[in-house]
């Protein structure tokens, strides 16, 4: 056979060659991504090249690789998206760990637009995966949205599975949707006759979203879920366990004692509990009256600095004000890092909030613990940018703490403070006063540093 002769080729030739590979290469791949072209025409579902079974289109939106593979899917076939569809798009959206923003995307705008078209004959499954799924993505549809899936499900309540009744409840308790007295009623007598086939997670959320709504359920029903849980206290994760007695303690259940089984189950599962739920958990324990054991008081203390960063500002300064209303004290050594990572935030202090600013200095004074001069200073300084949301028992532990710790504020402050409590006198309990006028009495003021300034506390 004879062989094929080989052609050399002259460098510009060559270099001609691979121009024009590189552009095949690159077109191609471009027509392929669809997160980089979307058809410009709509509705094409019924071309015969891309038409699909609806069994199909369901197994290519629930197999999508990406959020944005879903929603080229969803404006390709939008016209003919059925319940099935639209259900398998949205939970595929939630379970996705991408941060897209999806407000802007107009797949998603499809996608919601084609789900209110259809909400009138969505079951009630399909509509507590539309209201989860969008909590779940943290995209808020707005009211009148929000209300025609609640008024689509309430007809439905009675059927509804102990699942898609609570991921409908949270849900709205995520948005801080109000869905309205009949709905919860309605949610609140079907779930009591229902309440034997709740697994553990239905029934801490019911329970948490109940209490996030602030909306009281009865006692005969919070009576009903003590007992139920009480019957699985065994199968709760300890997110569930913090998220129960968070509840409890928000709806102020009776017999707190009542709860200790479900204190118990914690206390065995610590090391699995993240900061957050830990410092959740003691907060529930004050309000309920619950003494905690000292392996969980000391849980928080033996954490590493990581995972106390993991509370951020906020978090730090709520966690050392219930370690206050307990009265523990978590130690020297903690109380340091703590003020440590809360004096560098930048400025010092910041981000806290008003609770957080009086309740730090509280927690310091009462467990006799002096952070210093430099820190105080920082603290009282973020504080007085705050003041005006302070609440009168803000201002008590405050004024309360300087005075403890033989801290004066400087004249500055005193004069901030001072105006922000005249605005809230008649808000001020009469043990309030009577510790701010100590605290004034404390600290040394003289008539000349106070002259003008002084309150008429009686």
């Amino acid at each position: 056979m004879a062989s094929v002769p080989c052609v050399r080729r002259s460098p510009p030739l060559l270099r001609l060659v691979g121009v024009v590979t590189t552009l095949c290469g690159a077109s191609w791949a471009f027509a392929r991504r669809p997160s980089l072209l979307r058809p410009s025409s709509r509705g094409n579902a019924g071309n015969a090249g891309n038409a699909l079974t609806p069994q199909q289109l369901t197994g290519r939106l629930k197999a999508a690789e990406t959020s944005n593979h879903l929603l080229f899917l969803v404006e390709q076939y939008e016209n003919v998206l059925n319940e099935y569809h639209v259900r398998a798009a949205l939970t595929r959206l939630a379970q996705s760990n991408e941060t897209t923003t999806l407000s802007g995307d107009p797949g998603f705008r499809k996608l919601l637009s084609r789900t209110s078209e259809l909400m009138t004959t969505f079951r009630s499954q399909a509509l507590a995966t539309v209201l989860w799924s969008l909590a779940k993505v943290e995209y808020d549809p707005g009211e009148p949205f929000l209300r025609s899936v609640i008024d689509a499900s309430l007809p439905q309540l009675k059927q509804s599975k102990p699942q898609e009744m609570v991921n409908s409840l949270w849900a709205c308790a995520r948005f801080g949707y109000q869905p309205g007295d009949a709905f919860l009623e309605a949610l609140v007598d079907t779930s009591s006759s229902t309440m034997d086939d709740f697994e553990p997670m239905d029934v801490a959320n019911l329970l948490w979203s109940f209490a996030r709504l602030g909306f009281h359920p009865g006692n005969h029903f919070l009576d009903a879920v003590v007992a139920r849980s009480l019957e699985i206290v065994q199968s709760f994760a300890p997110v569930d366990i913090a998220n129960i007695l968070w509840a409890f303690a928000k709806l102020k259940v009776d017999e707190g004692e009542r709860l200790r089984p479900l204190l118990q189950q914690a206390e065995e599962q610590l090391d699995s509990f993240e900061p957050a739920k830990l410092a959740s958990l003691l907060w529930s324990c004050n309000k309920l009256q619950l003494d905690p054991s000292l392996v969980l008081l000391r849980a928080l203390p033996c954490r590493s600095n990581r995972e106390l960063t993991e509370l951020r500002p906020r978090g730090l300064s709520y966690v050392l004000w219930v370690y206050g209303l307990l009265g523990h004290n978590p130690g020297t050594a903690f109380l340091q890092r703590v003020m440590e990572k809360l004096s560098r935030t930048v400025p010092a202090f910041d981000y806290c909030g008003a609770q957080g600013l009086s309740g730090i200095l509280w927690s310091c004074a009462r467990f006799n613990y002096d952070p210093g001069e430099e820190q105080v200073t920082a603290l009282l300084s973020s504080a007085q940018q705050h003041l005006l949301q302070f609440t009168p028992a803000q201002l008590t532990r405050l004024l309360w703490a300087c005075a403890k710790l033989q801290r004066r504020p400087r004249e500055e402050f005193l004069q901030a403070w001072l105006e922000q409590a005249r605005k809230h006198l008649p808000d001020f309990e009469a043990e309030e006063l009577l510790l701010c006028h100590r605290s004034f009495n404390q600290l040394n003021f003289t008539e000349g540093e106070v002259a003008g300034l002084r309150m008429d506390w009686n």
